[in-house]
């Protein structure tokens, strides 16, 4: 009797540790540290209630304005966009909230401000806006930084006199089946294709983009078969397909933004598919809203503006669960956290986590 008894304790017992697993997820902040904070934070998602919680400093580091996870979850990729201009390696601790620094590296590039990694975290990619080069770095299997190189191929563009008299690397990432890496130029209209060729990075192709429209960020659908492009300058999203060599190349139509009739300041800054790919949501600046797009048919139509609790929205990301969007409110220094219907793909509003100086990217573990 006492052994059914303490094996039945033992089931409820994991089970319960096993429920605390699911629902509670670790949300890591990327933030400018120029005002206030110390470098990257670390936060708390119950994917029950939607309760977002901060937990504190994860590592000090200045201007850590984009950060990414590691494809195994181990580890913590950070650019630092002002100063130093480096990207930081981290080791992700066992209880997946602490960091622990691996290994860094200046990139010899000014305003890094995007990182990823390709499918083996052997390799990252950074995009420098100011000096407008992308960065090549090789990593070992520990994650220590290897080797560095630089490419540099675009050229201002010219059309809009303010943002494109310079190249402007602005990010950059592989493609779903990680054979070609993608960097969006803001300064030159241009979205440069690179693959591997023997132990380097080259140029492959050049895809040019609307005329002043100002390639931010992309996402990719989840099927693989459709590249959306965030144009930052003329608030759009331009649609990309493959051509033979199963490079996004072809450039098809470009959607607005924002409502009909806004015509204030506005910028655009950030774009992800839904889980299911059946949904659309890029943020703006200036007219401060998340645009849900339906795209069940393969063209993007607007469905809603989310304005409520959203200031600057730099970045935002769907938490692992498909059923929350999270903002990174960088002039109300906040995040809001927003119910997502999966069905029909609309956001309400349920609450904000205040107090976080200028938040400008979010990445779940």
């Amino acid at each position: 009797m006492l052994r059914i008894t303490l094996i039945l304790i033992s089931v409820i017992l994991l089970s319960s540790s096993c429920t605390r697993e699911e629902i509670n997820k670790t949300l890591f902040v990327g933030a400018y540290t120029s005002k206030a904070g110390d470098g990257i934070i670390t936060c708390n998602f119950n994917t029950k209630t939607g309760k977002l919680t901060e937990k504190g400093l994860a590592a000090k580091l200045n201007n850590p304005s984009y950060v990414a996870i590691s494809h195994d979850g181990k580890r913590l990729y950070s650019v630092s966009e002002k100063d130093d201009s480096k990207v930081s390696v981290f080791r992700i601790n066992h209880k997946g909230t602490g960091l622990k620094l691996i290994s860094s590296k200046k990139v010899n590039g000014s305003a890094a401000c995007y990182v990823s990694s390709d499918r083996d975290d052997l390799n990252l990619f950074v995009a420098n806006y100011v000096s407008g080069n992308f960065s090549f770095l090789s990593l070992n299997e520990k994650g220590k930084i290897l080797s560095l190189e630089n490419l540099k191929p675009g050229t201002a563009s010219k059309v809009d006199t303010t943002r494109q008299m310079a190249p402007h690397a602005h990010s950059i990432a592989p493609g779903p089946f990680n054979k070609y890496i993608y960097g969006a130029d803001l300064g030159s209209d241009r979205i440069f294709v690179f693959r591997k060729k023997d132990n380097n990075f080259v140029l492959h192709k050049e895809v040019v983009m609307p005329p002043g429209s100002g390639p931010r960020h992309f996402a990719f659908h989840p099927d693989g078969e459709t590249m959306a492009v965030l144009g930052e300058l003329n608030s759009t999203v331009t649609i990309v397909k493959k051509d033979d060599e199963g490079c996004f190349s072809i450039v098809k139509d470009s959607y607005s933004m924002l409502p009909k009739g806004f015509d204030g300041f506005s910028k655009a800054a950030d774009i992800h598919f839904s889980p299911d790919g059946l949904f659309l949501y890029a943020s703006n600046r200036g007219h401060n809203s998340i645009v849900v797009f339906d795209f069940k048919t393969g063209t993007p139509k607007p469905i809603q503006w989310v304005t409520e609790n959203i200031k600057w929205p730099r970045n935002f990301t769907i938490d692992p669960s498909g059923e929350y969007l999270l903002v990174a409110n960088r002039h109300s220094n906040s995040i809001s956290v927003f119910k997502r219907d999966v069905s029909s793909g609309k956001l309400s509003f349920l609450h904000s986590l205040t107090g976080i100086s200028e938040p400008v990217c979010l990445k779940f573990r």
